[in-house]
């Protein structure tokens, strides 16, 4: 069964610079084994980072991962309002985790990974998210 995952900004946006383990999720998305959620705000946060010009994005990539996003995505409107992280940009992430009843929040951002678990949603690296994903195969 598949599980829905909220994936932070960063995870993403490393996926199109490097060859990491961050491709993986987006690998994963492709091929069904996750479905991201998102809200409308992390959507139009995600598309004014990629046209950030020093990240010198590929346009192909970009166009690629909005696509698959856009085919396996659920997209909620998060209902209760969360003030929990020390970064108050990310309280959107928790927020669309509740409201989607995700299975875990995946991150590169310490400001999240130290509140987990959060209100029992598991907030784990990409390559702590790869790892127990092959354990359940």
């Amino acid at each position: 069964m598949k599980s829905t995952i909220v994936i932070d900004l960063n995870v993403f946006v490393r996926a199109l610079l490097t060859s990491g383990i961050d491709k993986a999720i987006i690998e994963a998305i492709k091929n069904d084994k996750i479905t991201p959620a998102f809200c409308r705000d992390m959507l139009k946060n995600l598309a004014a980072v990629f046209i950030r010009p020093h990240l010198k994005l590929d346009p192909r990539d970009i166009k690629n991962l909005l696509e698959a996003i856009r085919e396996k995505a659920t997209i909620v409107s998060p209902k209760t309002k969360i003030n929990a992280c020390r970064d108050a940009s990310d309280n959107i992430i928790l927020e669309t985790a509740i409201e989607s009843n995700a299975r875990a929040i995946v991150t590169n951002d310490p400001d999240l990974i130290v509140l987990n678990p959060f209100r029992g949603i598991s907030i784990i690296t990409p390559r702590q998210f790869i790892r127990t994903t092959k354990k359940a195969q």
